[in-house]
């Protein structure tokens, strides 16, 4: 596995290229599991489809192996930090608030407004706005 540290990084235009290559694809698989799509998203906060819990949770048992592998190879190190109770209760509560009004987390609002949702396309914009502000 030590072959893996000496590869140099990827920068520049190749790392311009793969983040494009890389956010179609998880755009794509957002479509394709069904995560752009409004109903989806809305049934899971009614307890009528659970699709978005099963990716979730595919993609932190896959996140967490990648992670400890890197970690065990000794290509990534972890920390934990202090956490701020008071921060995340109140980001947590804003956030599911607004993707509870909006239907979608900012992930699946780019591949809907990609897909040619209108309503994801205004959300995003004003997504865009509020976060300027």
């Amino acid at each position: 596995m030590h072959f893996l540290a000496v590869t140099p990084p990827v920068t520049g235009s190749a790392a311009l290229v793969a983040a494009i290559l890389l956010g179609a694809l998880f755009g794509v698989l957002l479509h394709r599991g069904g995560v752009a799509n409004y109903n989806v998203i809305v049934n899971q906060f009614r307890f009528r489809d659970f699709t978005v819990l099963k990716i979730m949770l595919t993609a932190i048992i896959v996140g967490g192996v990648g992670v400890l592998a890197l970690n065990s190879a000794g290509l990534a190190n972890y920390h934990i930090k202090a956490a701020n109770l008071l921060g995340i209760v109140l980001g947590a509560a804003i956030f599911g608030v607004g993707m509870v009004i909006y239907g979608y987390c900012p992930g699946t609002a780019i591949a809907a407004a990609a897909a040619g949702s209108v309503h994801a396309i205004v959300g995003l914009l004003g997504l865009l706005v509020g976060g300027t502000l």
